[in-house]
């Protein structure tokens, strides 16, 4: 048995060699083996290689393309051409760059690249067409963005972790939160947020307690809420209550959309240094007008601020308007209109 093996692999050996010297003797000959994988017939007949065109050869009679070329489609002039290896490869058709770099290639002003909607790989050499985000895909390699890696996940193109699709869906923006560094207004992903340097809440909105989120801001007492945040920003002195909506804090008194000091009723009509000493419970530094508006400290006695007027029970300051004065007044000067004119008319 292995005196036949021995047999067969001299055999063989003397098949190769014989063959190999026949090919190189017999220049214009046929050749013993074909590893030639592209090889296409040109329907030409032929007897020698010197029968056929440029870069081809004579096998079995027909004239076959060699390695590294195709068969033109100009069924006019026979011609073998060369497959393009690489992206802007001269070329005369788009066959040359297809093979190599799929049907997303054409030849384009004799230059192999990619035709429109489609992509060049670098990793694989070939053509892909283009996907957006959010389109199908076939492979990751369909999908392509801008500045960004992006993948085919379940038949769609998305963005990797930390990212998301821009709004024309042609590149994906980093996910950015509260307080993290930014570069536009796309990639701060918490709602009713913009990039000012960092991503912070829009104008009319605070921050929540976890910073998580950008609540509405109450512009006035009684505005819904859900944190103490939202009242705290454009309010001074109240917190949200329990049945979210904003109210004033201990010691402090609504006054239309604002909270207001209380005021000392026993300290009505008494003497007194500043304002501080006319509200309770008193504070240790002086208040501005801003922070107490209805009460003063005026020569040297604690009254009602102007166009304010002690209520009847004499526990508060309101203005005229508050209490009917204004109305009272009102219809007491029309009265008197009326009055003068059937006086006149009489």
């Amino acid at each position: 048995m292995r005196n036949f093996s021995v047999l067969i692999f001299f055999l063989l050996h003397f098949i190769t060699a014989s063959c190999s010297s026949i090919s190189i003797a017999f220049k214009y000959g046929y050749p013993c083996i074909d590893d030639n994988k592209h090889r296409q017939k040109t329907l030409m007949n032929c007897s020698y290689n010197r029968d056929c065109p440029d870069n081809a050869y004579c096998h079995n009679h027909e004239c076959s393309c060699e390695a590294g070329f195709l068969l033109s489609s100009n069924k006019i002039e026979l011609q073998c051409l060369r497959i393009a290896t690489n992206l802007r490869d001269p070329c005369r058709e788009d066959d040359q760059c297809r093979v190599t770099f799929t049907v997303q290639a054409e030849c384009r002003d004799n230059v192999c690249v990619c035709s429109d909607g489609s992509h060049y790989d670098e990793r694989q050499r070939r053509c892909y067409q283009s996907v957006g985000i959010g389109q199908m895909c076939k492979t990751e390699y369909n999908c392509h963005v801008e500045g960004s890696p992006s993948f085919c996940v379940e038949g769609y193109c998305s963005c990797p972790i930390a990212h998301h699709p821009s709004r024309d869906g042609k590149s994906c923006l980093k996910s950015l939160s509260l307080g993290e560094y930014c570069i536009n207004d796309d990639e701060c992903i918490t709602q009713n947020s913009t990039c000012y340097g960092t991503c912070i809440c829009q104008d009319g909105y605070t921050s929540s307690d976890d910073k998580k989120k950008c609540l509405k801001a109450a512009n006035s007492i009684g505005d819904f809420c859900e944190e103490d945040s939202q009242c705290k920003a454009f309010l001074k002195n109240a917190k949200c209550g329990e049945e979210n909506k904003c109210t004033c804090i201990i010691d402090f008194k609504r006054r239309g959309s604002i909270c207001l000091r209380k005021i000392n009723p026993e300290m009505i009509g008494k003497s007194c240094s500043s304002r501080s000493q006319c509200v309770k419970p008193m504070p240790e530094t002086d208040l501005n007008k801003e922070e107490v508006v209805n009460i003063d400290c005026l020569n040297g006695k604690c009254s009602c601020a102007q166009d304010y007027i002690l209520t009847e029970d004499n526990t508060d300051c309101i203005r005229y308007s508050e209490n009917g004065a204004v109305k009272t007044m009102a219809t007491w000067f029309m009265s008197i209109s009326i009055a003068s004119t059937l006086i006149n008319i009489i």
